[in-house]
């Protein structure tokens, strides 16, 4: 569980926000959770399911870049050793 502590500020022109002054994280059990934020565990299930399946494409992305970027270094030094052998 978590609770977030704010305070009335003034931005941009004079405008007022929330500004977050102090965050608490507590552990806690589903039965918690459920009966305290009103949430389903069905929704909790979804919402989790739904984190996980970006972390995975957000992952694939990434090992993506550094296989590229592993392909590019290698041809590089190949390129680097026929200017070497060249000279």
């Amino acid at each position: 569980m978590a609770g977030v502590t704010y305070k009335k500020t003034l931005g941009y022109e004079n405008r007022e926000y929330q500004c977050a002054i102090r965050v608490e994280i507590e552990k806690t059990t589903i039965i918690s959770i459920v009966s305290v934020g009103k949430f389903s565990c069905e929704k909790i299930w979804q919402t989790l399911g739904r984190a996980v399946a970006l972390c995975e494409i957000n992952r694939a992305k990434l090992y993506e870049e550094a296989r590229n970027l592993n392909q590019m270094c290698q041809i590089e030094e190949i390129v680097l050793d026929l200017i070497h052998d060249v000279r």
